[in-house]
């Protein structure tokens, strides 16, 4: 099963690599003269297409990465050992490891 979804996707690329190069008018005359040669393809080749057109309506990867973490933050967060104290940069937090008899900060 693996090897017919690469297969097919192999088959898929070059052609939605070139429908997606095209201004959307193009695109469907493109499409159109893709279903009489290859059908098959351009059935699949629409399907993407209308899943990309999806996800930008929803602005899918439209919002920074950070917005999806919400105000809040971490701080104050345990993760095992480890209470988040405070971030000191993106990507970067300094966090104190809870020792038996020992307060976090």
């Amino acid at each position: 099963m693996k090897r017919e979804i690469e297969e097919s996707w192999q088959t898929i690329v070059p052609h939605l690599d070139e429908a997606l190069d095209l201004e959307p008018g193009a695109r469907q005359a493109w499409i159109a003269a893709l279903e009489t040669r290859e059908p098959a393809i351009a059935a699949q080749v629409r399907t993407c297409l209308l899943e990309i057109a999806r996800l930008d309506e929803l602005g899918f990867l439209s919002l920074d990465a950070s917005s999806c973490l919400g105000s809040a933050g971490l701080q104050g967060q345990r993760f095992g050992a480890y209470t988040l104290d405070q971030a000191i940069g993106h990507g970067v937090s300094v966090g104190a490891a809870a020792r038996p008899g020992m307060r976090s900060s």
